[in-house]
Formats: structure tokens, C-alpha cells, sequence
């Protein structure tokens, strides 16, 4: 249950966002379908959301939406450096949000006793995450859209070195596209 109601939070300016394009409809659908509230959306894993959803995320609409939904009052919208995402932190209920987007109620509640910190769960949004100490941290994953509808990932070691990106690069290089293609188009 979440807490009491947030007057500070612009109600007519989130749903003229939910007006404004199919990227930022999926968005509040998916935050109006979640079973917890949470302190933290990253940017990518919103984008994977939507994806799913059957919408082709552009990611400035993503980054339009979260600027305005700190705009609105929701929030602050908090840009990646180095080894961080970009994400969203929330103020109030982010449930409440996209319900409120969608003209089915009026108003936005505070985020409640039961809010999310981690979870590794597949069906909720990326969850709050403590900046991890430098010590901590021996990998990181890193994301690369190589098309609009494909992204890669790969996970690489913290401390990884110029030597090193330079095998994996040459290791990429000798995967065998184009006779895979040649073999295929035969």
C-alpha cells in the first residue's frame, strides 16, 4: 500500500507526456502494470521494457520522458557517468504515476513502506542500487545498440586494459559473417 497523496506533482503535464508518443504511452503502461513501486528505473532497462511491450523505444523519447518527469515533480532524473546507468529516481509512487498518466486517477501517492530496494526479478523494472564502492566492483556489463531493434551486451572486467579490448576486438573480427551470409543467400 503506498503511502498518502502528493500534491506537488504536475498531473496535467504527465498525462499531455503520455499524449506525446507511443514510447511514452508504453512507459506509463508498464509503471500503471507494476506489482511494486521502487526507488530506481535505469534508463536501459526501461528501454528493454518497452521492447518487449512491442514498441520500438527511441532512446530520446526515454530521455525527453524522465527529464519530464522530473519536471512534473516526480523525481530527479540523474544522467550515467562513468561506470553508472542513467536512471530515474523516484519521489512518489511510480504505480501512481502511470495511472495518473493514463486519466484513470487524479492524483499521486507517496512511495510506500513496501518499496523496492534490489530485486533481480525479470518482471519489475531495475531496482535501486547503491553506488557500488570501487573496490567492490570487478566487472561491469556494458551495453552497445548495434541496431535499433538488437543490443549486445557483454560483461568486462573493471580494470580491463587497452591490450586486452584490443584481443577482444580482434577476436571480433574473425567471426565469420560473411560466409555465413554467402552460405544462407545460396
Amino acid at each position: 500500500m503506498t503511502g498518502g497523496l502528493v500534491s506537488s506533482v504536475d498531473v496535467e503535464l504527465l498525462r499531455s507526456f503520455y499524449k506525446s508518443n507511443k514510447t511514452s504511452r508504453a512507459v506509463f503502461e508498464i509503471l500503471k502494470e507494476r506489482e511494486n513501486d521502487s526507488n530506481e528505473t535505469k534508463l536501459e532497462r526501461l528501454e528493454d521494457l518497452v521492447r518487449q511491450s512491442g514498441v520500438n523505444p527511441i532512446r530520446g523519447d526515454v530521455v525527453s520522458l524522465f527529464k519530464g518527469l522530473d519536471r512534473a515533480g516526480c523525481g530527479k532524473f540523474v544522467v550515467g557517468r562513468r561506470q553508472f546507468p542513467s536512471r530515474f529516481q523516484w519521489h512518489v509512487s511510480l504505480r501512481s504515476v502511470g495511472i495518473a498518466a493514463s486519466s484513470e486517477q487524479g492524483q499521486v501517492n507517496e512511495l510506500g513502506p513496501n518499496t523496492l530496494e534490489d530485486s533481480d526479478e525479470d518482471s519489475d523494472l531495475a531496482k535501486s542500487e547503491s553506488e557500488p564502492e570501487k573496490t567492490k566492483v570487478d566487472k561491469l556489463m556494458h551495453s552497445f545498440v548495434l541496431r535499433a531493434d538488437f543490443r549486445v551486451q557483454i560483461i568486462l572486467p573493471f580494470d580491463l586494459t587497452k591490450r586486452e579490448a584490443d584481443r577482444l576486438a580482434d577476436f571480433i573480427h574473425t567471426l565469420p559473417f560473411d560466409d555465413l551470409i554467402s552460405h544462407f543467400e545460396t
